[in-house]
């Protein structure tokens, strides 16, 4: 798509790309967005961001990653975002304990 450059931390040049969580999500963020700006202009993104540890490339998904999706979704326009997970992923107990602390603290 014309008139939007990839950058320097793109989809085709992350490797792995769970190590750019803001650049992957801020990225295609901005394409969805301006593609769809093309035939609605009035739609609303709200991309869905990674809430697990990456099973391919053994990387760690901790609330810095997680704030970094976030962050790379609104900062090129989102909404909102929407966290999904595995079935077979667990947690512990206090990751989603302390992001909902910090969005009641206005984090």
């Amino acid at each position: 798509i014309d008139g939007l450059p990839e950058p320097a931390c793109g989809p085709s040049k992350c490797t792995p790309p769970t190590l750019y969580p803001y650049e992957i999500v801020h990225y295609a963020t901005l394409r969805t967005i301006e593609i769809l700006a093309k035939v609605n202009p009035e739609a609303v993104v709200v991309p869905w961001i990674q809430a697990y540890p990456d099973p391919t490339f053994g990387q760690p998904m901790g609330l810095e990653q997680f704030w970094d999706q976030i962050s790379g979704a609104l900062e090129a326009g989102a909404a909102g975002v929407m966290a999904w997970t595995m079935p077979s992923t667990s947690y512990h107990p206090k990751f989603y304990h302390e992001i909902l602390e910090q969005l009641e603290e206005g984090k």
